[in-house]
């Protein structure tokens, strides 16, 4: 399979993704001893930025007089301070997370989902999936059932607005994270109205949560996830 093009487009497309993610840059890691990998990435305008070197040495026991119970408590310990380490780093990651959402991010993420939010209410489903990036993995989910391309779920957001005169969305809360520094998950909760084509009034509450990518200079929706009980 190789000479045939294949590697060259997956990377292309690889680097096309990243784009659209807003990344800046992809990196590469290939073994020294795969030679006709490294002028196949130089080919590509990689440059080789850093070489590794990875130490090994096979450790014996010097004790023979280790009991079992010994050697359980060790591993006991080993394995809580690993989790005291994962904790602490998880705190520390959440707690700079919730500090690097700046007002000017939290506003500029919320004032996005205002964009949306008008244009489902207008009942304008193409306006809608103009801030959605394309995403084959799992695009929306909602009420237990995932639409994995950004066209089915935009085709289902049409079969439901069709049966619709109007509806409105109305939210108690909202909260941003920054999960990095081109990532924001944004979520929230509220209560929908909609008058269907004939004439009926439904309520509801829902929860929904966003994932939001930072693609030139604009915020755009990667995942969205809404759930909601029947309406009445």
């Amino acid at each position: 399979m190789r000479r045939r093009g294949i590697g060259r487009l997956l990377v292309e497309y690889a680097e096309s993704w990243a784009v659209r993610l807003g990344a800046q840059a992809v990196v590469v890691r290939s073994n020294v001893k795969r030679v006709e990998s490294h002028g196949f990435y130089v080919a590509l305008g990689y440059a080789n930025a850093k070489t590794q070197n990875v130490y090994r040495k096979r450790v014996t026991s010097k004790r023979k007089d280790h009991t079992r119970m010994n050697w359980s408590k060790m591993i006991t310990a080993a394995a809580a301070s690993a989790l005291v380490i994962m904790a602490a780093g998880t705190v520390s990651q959440g707690q700079s997370n919730k500090n690097s959402t700046s007002p000017d991010i939290q506003k500029a993420v919320l004032a996005r989902l205002a964009e949306i939010q008008n244009a489902a209410q207008a009942l304008d489903p193409d306006k809608v999936f103009s801030f959605v990036l394309e995403n084959d993995a799992g695009a929306l989910a909602q009420n237990g059932k995932l639409f994995l391309t950004r066209k089915e779920a935009l085709e289902s957001t049409k079969q439901g607005f069709q049966r619709l005169q109007k509806v409105d969305y109305r939210f108690d809360q909202q909260h941003v994270t920054m999960l990095s520094t081109t990532v924001a998950l944004a979520t929230g909760e509220g209560s929908s109205s909609a008058t269907t084509d004939d004439g009926r009034i439904l309520t509801t509450r829902f929860a929904q949560s966003v994932v939001l990518v930072l693609t030139n200079g604009e915020w755009m929706v990667f995942h969205a996830h809404r759930s909601y009980p029947p309406a009445r």
